[in-house]
């Protein structure tokens, strides 16, 4: 069974035109950062990665966590650090700095935030990278664009996401999209259940149907132990095949009755984390 990774148009053209952007002799008038916003769940994550990926960018990851620090200034030379590291690499194909979930750690959520030197120093240190892109320190180096990906960046302090530091895209999983990787994920499952799925389901996350093929997955799992027993359906694993993964196994009704009760599980969730 072969999936087909669905990128939405729009946010491929973003991620790439910010990459080319900042490789062109003219990028000093281009935005140093591409800070990608939207509802958590649709993919955001996920398309930057399988863009880069397949464009062989060399790739300088921080996560969200490593901006948080009980010793002042270490998450802002963790910053500084990334972005000396992957210039002096000077891949070929391209470049970038990436954090995920950036508003997680250093966004203002009102009276629960904590006003630390290191989420200042944070600010203050990408502030530097922007408008200072080609030396840091007085230290020469290359032109390293960033992609900062997060739910919400109106809690990001105003001055780092003006235009010509930082260029803003929100993004939202349109429907079409969202059936795309309905059908991406579930390719055995013809065109019509996968349609009937998602009109029932018309709200629900990119996340949410990952869960779902997620949980036909388990069924399906339990299906070959059932009839196979473990030894041969590992066999099948050992030499690439797989046991009967295909629609043949759920009826329509079945498919419906996973999608209602997860979806059901979701709500329960979503309400419980809302109190």
């Amino acid at each position: 069974m072969t999936n087909t990774t669905q990128i939405d148009a729009q946010f491929r053209l973003e991620v790439e035109g910010h990459l080319l952007r900042n490789a062109l002799d003219i990028a000093f008038r281009y935005p140093l950062i591409l800070a990608i916003s939207g509802p958590s769940g649709e993919g955001k994550t996920f398309q930057v990665e399988h863009i880069l990926n397949g464009h062989r960018i060399d790739v300088e990851h921080i996560s969200s966590g490593e901006l948080e620090s009980e010793n002042a200034g270490q998450p802002a030379e963790r910053i500084r650090r990334a972005y000396l590291e992957v210039s002096k690499r000077g891949s070929p194909d391209g470049s970038a700095l990436v954090i995920h979930d950036f508003d997680t750690a250093v966004g203002d959520w009102g009276s629960s935030v904590q006003y630390t030197v290191n989420r200042q120093a944070v600010f203050g240190q990408l502030m530097s990278l922007c408008d200072s892109p080609e030396a840091i320190n007085g230290h020469p180096c290359r032109r390293i664009p960033i992609i900062l990906t997060g739910n919400n960046f109106t809690t990001l302090y105003g001055p780092l996401v003006r235009a010509g530091r930082t260029r803003t895209y929100h993004w939202v999983a349109d429907s079409a999209h969202r059936l795309a990787v309905l059908r991406s994920l579930l390719p055995w499952i013809d065109g019509e259940t996968s349609a009937l799925l998602h009109s029932r389901h018309p709200t629900q996350s990119v996340a949410f149907w990952a869960a779902f093929a997620g949980q036909l997955d388990d069924s399906m799992i339990s299906m070959a132990l059932r009839d196979l027993g473990f030894d041969k359906a590992m066999e099948l694993a050992r030499r690439g095949l797989n046991p009967d993964f295909s629609s043949a196994r759920f009826t329509r009704e079945e498919l419906l009755g996973l999608a209602d009760r997860l979806a059901n599980s979701s709500t329960q969730v979503n309400y419980l984390d809302n109190l």
